[in-house]
C-alpha cells in the first residue's frame, strides 16, 4: 500500500481551521455588506445566481465523479497510481461543466436579460468563469484526496478562502458593488487552482480516461447514484424543513432557523473535515485488505469525543454572542434555537461517519436505507409537531431532529454490535443535551451550569480514553502532552 507523507490529523485540523477562519471573516463580510451594498442590488445578485443554480440542476453528475474518485483511492491503497481515474474524472467533470456553461451562455440573452436589469448581466459571465475554474479545482482536489494528501488539500482551501474573503471585504469598501463578490470568488478559486496544480503536477491522459469510463461506466453509475440520491434527499429535506417552518410559523421563524443553522455549522464543520479524511483513509485500507472495522471504531470514538467537547463549549459560549456584538437585534432570538440544535451534533457525527463507511465499502444502498429511515422519521415528526404543537416554535425542529437522530443511532448501534461505543456515545451526548436544556428552560442562570457541563466530556474522555496513540503521534507537538491524557497507551 502506498502512503502519503501527510498525516490524517493535520488534514483534519487544517480543514477545520479553514472553516473557522471562513466563518470569522464571513462575520466581517456581513458587517461590510450591510453598510456598503444596497439590499436591492444584493437581491438582484442572489436572484441571478439562483437562476443559474436552478439551471445547474439539469446537469448533475449523478455521483459518477465520486464513484470514480472512490475507486481511485482504493487502487492507490493497492499500490497503484490513480492517474487513469484522475483522467476519467477530468473527462466527465469538464464535459458536464462545459455543457452547463454553454447553456448559460445561450440562455442569458434569451431569458435572464428579461428578468434581471441589464447592469447586472456581467455577473453571469464572471460566474461562468468561476464555474470553469471551480471544475479544475475540484478535479485537482480530488486527485490529492485519492493519494491521501489531506494537508495540502486543506491548505489550498484555506489559502483560496482567505484571499477571497479578505479581498472581498476590502474591495466592497472601495467599490461598493455586488460585482466585487463574484470577482473575488473567482480570484480565490484561481489561487486555489494554481496551488493545487503546483502540488499535483500531473496532466490527465485522455486516452486512459476514455478507457476506464468505457470499462466501468455502469459500475460507476450504480455506485455513484446511491450517494447522489442520499445527498439529494438531504438537500430536499432541508428545503422542505424551511418551507414547513415558513408555512406554519411565518417568515420571521424562517430567518431565525437559518441563523440558528449557521451557529450549528461552527461545530459540524469538524465532522465534514473528518469525513473528508476518513473516506480516503478507509478506501486505502479497504484496497490494501486491511481491517476496516478497527479504523471505523477509532474514527468514531475520536470524532464523537471531540464533537462533544466542541458542542458543549459552543453551547456555553453562544449566549455571549450578543454581548460582544456578533449577533444583534431580533437575531438574538435565534440563540436558544441554535443552542438546542448544536446539542444534536454529537449524534449526527457518528451517523455521518457510519453512512460514509458503508458507501466506501460498496454498501451504498444500505447506507441509503438508513438515511431514508432517519430523514423520514425527522420529517414525519416535524409535520406532526408543527400541526399539533406549533406553540413550541422552532423547538419542533429540535425535537424532530432528536427523533430522526435516535432512529439512525438505534440502527447503527445494532449493526455495530459494540455496546462500548454505544455507551460512550450516549455518555458524551448527555452533557450537550443537558446544557442546552438548562439554558433554554432558564431554570438556572447562565453560565455556571454550562461551564460545568462543558468540562464533563473531558472527564469522560479521561476515563474512557477514546483517542489512539497514532492520532497523538500525528498531532502538532504542542498538543501531544495534553491529548495523551485521553489516549490508551496500549493502542
Amino acid at each position: 500500500m502506498l502512503r502519503s507523507n501527510e498525516s490524517a490529523v493535520s488534514g483534519i485540523l487544517l480543514g477545520y481551521i479553514a472553516s473557522v477562519i471562513n466563518y470569522s471573516l464571513a462575520v466581517l463580510y456581513v458587517i461590510v455588506l450591510t453598510r456598503f451594498i444596497s439590499l436591492e442590488d444584493y437581491g438582484y445578485y442572489n436572484a441571478l445566481l439562483s437562476i443559474a443554480g436552478i439551471i445547474s440542476m439539469f446537469f448533475p453528475t449523478l455521483g459518477i465523479d465520486w464513484a470514480i474518485v472512490r475507486e481511485g483511492a482504493v487502487k492507490y491503497g493497492e499500490g497503484k497510481d490513480p492517474l487513469e481515474h484522475y483522467s476519467a474524472l477530468f473527462l466527465i467533470s469538464i464535459s458536464i461543466t462545459m455543457a452547463y456553461v454553454i447553456t448559460l451562455i445561450i440562455i442569458t440573452p434569451l431569458y435572464i436579460t428579461s428578468v434581471i436589469p441589464e447592469r447586472f448581466i456581467g455577473i453571469i459571465y464572471l460566474y461562468i468563469l468561476y464555474v470553469i475554474v471551480s471544475a479544475f479545482v475540484n478535479i485537482l482536489s480530488s486527485y490529492l484526496w485519492m493519494i491521501g494528501r489531506f494537508a495540502t488539500q486543506s491548505l489550498g482551501t484555506l489559502i483560496g478562502g482567505m484571499i477571497f474573503r479578505i479581498s472581498e471585504i476590502i474591495l466592497i469598501i472601495m467599490f461598493k458593488t455586488v460585482y466585487v463578490i463574484i470577482t473575488t470568488m473567482l480570484i480565490g478559486q484561481i489561487f486555489t487552482a494554481l496551488f493545487y496544480f503546483y502540488n499535483v503536477k500531473k496532466i490527465p491522459v485522455l486516452r486512459q480516461g476514455i478507457h476506464i469510463l468505457r470499462r466501468g461506466f455502469r459500475r460507476y453509475f450504480s455506485t455513484g447514484i446511491q450517494v447522489w440520491i442520499l445527498s439529494y434527499l438531504g438537500t430536499i429535506s432541508a428545503n422542505i424543513s424551511i418551507y414547513l417552518i415558513y408555512m406554519f410559523l411565518g417568515p420571521s421563524y424562517t430567518g431565525l432557523y437559518t441563523t440558528a443553522n449557521n451557529m450549528v455549522g461552527a461545530v459540524t464543520a469538524l465532522t465534514g473535515s473528518v469525513i473528508n479524511v476518513f473516506r480516503s483513509r478507509l478506501a486505502h485500507v479497504y484496497g490494501s485488505g486491511g481491517e476496516v472495522k478497527n479504523l471505523l471504531r477509532d474514527y468514531v470514538r475520536a470524532t464523537v469525543f471531540v464533537t462533544s467537547l466542541l458542542s458543549a463549549s459552543a453551547i456555553a459560549a453562544s449566549p455571549a454572542l450578543p454581548l460582544i456584538g456578533i449577533v444583534a437585534g431580533d437575531y438574538v432570538k435565534a440563540i436558544p434555537y441554535g443552542v438546542a440544535l448544536i446539542s444534536l451534533s454529537t449524534a449526527s457525527s457518528l451517523s455521518s461517519l457510519y453512512i460514509n463507511y458503508l458507501w466506501v465499502l460498496e454498501r451504498g444502498w444500505h447506507a441509503l436505507d438508513i438515511g431514508v429511515k432517519s430523514l423520514a422519521g425527522y420529517l414525519v415528526s416535524l409535520v406532526i409537531l408543527l400541526t399539533y404543537a406549533g406553540s413550541l416554535g422552532l423547538y419542533t425542529v429540535v425535537i424532530a431532529g432528536f427523533i430522526g437522530s435516535m432512529i439512525g443511532l438505534m440502527i447503527i448501534f445494532r449493526e455495530l454490535g459494540a455496546s462500548g461505543i454505544a455507551l460512550e456515545t450516549i455518555l458524551l451526548w448527555i452533557p450537550s443535551i443537558a446544557s442546552a436544556y438548562i439554558y433554554v428552560s432558564k431554570n438556572i442562570l447562565w453560565p455556571i451550569p454550562q461551564i460545568i457541563l462543558m468540562l464533563t466530556p473531558a472527564v469522560i474522555g479521561f476515563l474512557r480514553k477514546p483517542l489512539t496513540a497514532s492520532a497523538i503521534d500525528q498531532s502538532p507537538r504542542i498538543f501531544r502532552e495534553f491529548l495523551a491524557m485521553f489516549t490508551d497507551k496500549r493502542s
